[in-house]
């Protein structure tokens, strides 16, 4: 970028007999530079060479001449990472704010079960952070089964629909992506991501009481046939 700046500046100062006193150098060097790089703005690299000019006029009067930083990247190519950015696996199923909002409403709902129970440490902040942890190294798949779940049914659940229907309405959300408990929920934030069917079968299990209990079901399953 800086390399560019000044190459431009090389080629436009030929066409004009004082550079730093024209606006029409100014803008010549920040159009050339801003298709070169075709990575910023127009105004973004005149701002950088007001700066090498300022710089050139200090030096021809004696003065120290400016200190050019170089910006941030993000700031360079507007550039700006969320904080809770959405994975790539939602990508076409869910946009920005709708994952945002989705994980909001589950840090709420576990920070006000959490503190019923009598963890009054937990935060809104530090759920969020949890939460987003867990989906992003789910890679969108159950934790306990490995099943890929269902992205497109989260936001979806309707208690009245449930209510109404009951055992049908569960089995069609059976791989509804839900936010599980490692542990008691009385320390820090720990969970992972699985269906809610899973969810509802772990229930209040560990995952070592979940795996004991289910190999017990399947070694008593030829004869319970």
């Amino acid at each position: 970028m800086y390399r560019a700046v000044l190459s431009a500046t090389k080629k436009v100062k030929q066409q004009f007999s004082a550079p730093c006193a024209k606006p029409l150098w100014l803008a010549s060097v920040a159009s050339a530079v801003a298709a070169a790089t075709r990575r910023c703005s127009i105004s973004t690299v005149a701002a950088i060479t007001s700066c090498c000019c300022r710089s050139a006029k200090g030096r021809a009067a004696g003065t120290p001449p400016l200190t050019l930083r170089r910006p941030k990247a993000r700031r360079l190519y507007g550039m700006r990472q969320r904080k809770y950015q959405a994975p790539t696996f939602l990508d076409g199923l869910h946009d920005q704010a709708a994952y945002e909002r989705w994980l909001q409403r589950k840090a709420m709902a576990h920070v006000k079960r959490d503190k019923k129970r009598g963890n009054n440490s937990a935060t809104v902040a530090s759920y969020k952070e949890a939460i987003h942890l867990a989906v992003c190294e789910s890679d969108g798949r159950d934790f306990y089964t490995g099943e890929e779940l269902d992205w497109t049914l989260i936001s979806t659940y309707n208690n009245e629909e449930s209510k109404e229907h009951r055992r049908e309405y569960k089995k069609k959300l059976a791989l509804l992506p839900s936010v599980d408990h490692v542990d008691d929920g009385m320390g820090a934030a720990n969970f992972k991501i699985c269906a809610w069917r899973t969810n509802d079968c772990k229930n209040d299990l560990t995952h070592e009481e979940l795996v004991r209990f289910c190999s017990l079901i399947i070694r008593h399953a030829p004869k319970a046939v």
